[in-house]
């Protein structure tokens, strides 16, 4: 897996934040954890290695959880 440079992962963690204040959306850690585990990546992972990634921090996140915040990012702009 290449993961992303710090500065880049940065700035994409930053327009993460700017966006969902602008939406009124709520701020979760699962959200966050979620969005910083795909942006890292430079690669295009499916959802089950995403969820699997996120369980390593967060052990009690469903893939439901994950289908749910990838839907709403993609929604927002934030994924494609």
């Amino acid at each position: 897996m290449m993961k992303r440079d710090p500065e880049e992962l940065r700035q994409m963690m930053d327009r993460f934040e700017a966006v969902v204040r602008e939406s009124g959306v709520k701020r979760t850690p699962q959200r966050i954890e979620i969005f910083r585990r795909t942006a890292e990546r430079e690669d295009h992972p499916d959802i089950e290695t995403i969820h699997r990634e996120v369980r390593r921090s967060m052990p009690c996140v469903s893939l439901d959880t994950v289908y749910r915040a990838l839907d709403l990012f993609r929604d927002l702009g934030l994924v494609s």
